[in-house]
């Protein structure tokens, strides 16, 4: 792994997480965490990383598997403080316009904090902000139906993927999970409409994903709303290939339940 490479993903990792949050131990650690992996990456050719590059790769990944973690554990501590305890699965609810079909609601039930709690706390700060209200789902491709900000306008700022492809194994793309699009992934989402566990898990999509094992993030399901599904997946798509909605699915509003 190239050197500024793995100092940047940190870098943006805990940038993105910590910018509108107070300041924690967590915090405090995944920053301690930056500064020793910048110092020992600076120092390839010292005695302290060795001078083969399988030794330097071993410590870069070990650095970012360590700083994944302490973003993982602010993450839980940043939920039950903007969020409060979870007492079940933290829900979302969105209401949608379809075109020729009329209004219809999805519900979509997150992933346990103590599985995705990055991905989760991203989306969550999503939908309270409002960031999802008056989006669209906008393309309708053979395996997933995708949300976006296409047909809306916001600062750059709120475009903003998530801080590194988390994944569980206990969460695969199975048919009506909901995972983020791209890599790095978000702020589009997508719900799977068949089983995509083998086209979006770990090692899928690129060479650089199959050396690290990356995935799309995995961070909930559908448990309502299957109608609307049905019908979503039956509106027209413009020709090319892409899946593009012919009429957009207006989300009239999303909240946290």
């Amino acid at each position: 792994m190239p050197r500024l490479v793995a100092i940047g993903v940190v870098a943006v990792a805990c940038s993105l997480l910590f910018c509108a949050a107070p300041p924690l131990v967590a915090a405090k650690g995944c920053i301690k965490s930056l500064a020793q992996c910048e110092t020992k990456l600076s120092d390839k050719g010292g005695t302290s990383c060795g001078t083969s590059d399988q030794r330097y790769g071993r410590l870069a990944r070990e650095r970012l598997h360590r700083t994944r973690a302490a973003l993982q554990e602010a993450s839980r501590a940043l939920l039950a403080t903007e969020f409060g305890a979870a007492a079940g699965a933290r829900t979302v609810e969105l209401r949608l316009q379809l075109p020729g079909w009329g209004n219809g609601t999805l519900r979509i039930e997150l992933a346990a904090d103590n599985l995705m709690p990055v991905s989760v706390l991203y989306f969550l700060r999503q939908v309270r902000s409002g960031l999802w209200t008056g989006a669209s789902f906008h393309r309708n491709a053979g395996h997933v139906l995708q949300a976006g900000l296409a047909h809306k306008a916001v600062p750059a700022e709120q475009r903003a993927s998530v801080p590194f492809q988390e994944y569980s194994p206990s969460l695969p793309h199975e048919k009506f999970t909901v995972g983020f699009a791209g890599r790095p992934g978000g702020p589009d989402w997508y719900i799977s409409t068949v089983d995509n566990t083998r086209n979006h898990g770990p090692g899928s999509q690129s060479p650089d994903a199959a050396l690290f094992g990356e995935a799309d993030p995995c961070f909930g399901k559908v448990v309502a709303g299957f109608d609307v599904l049905a019908a979503m997946r039956a509106m027209a798509v413009q020709p090319g290939g892409f899946g593009m909605l012919m009429e957009p699915v207006r989300i009239l509003s999303a909240r946290v339940l």
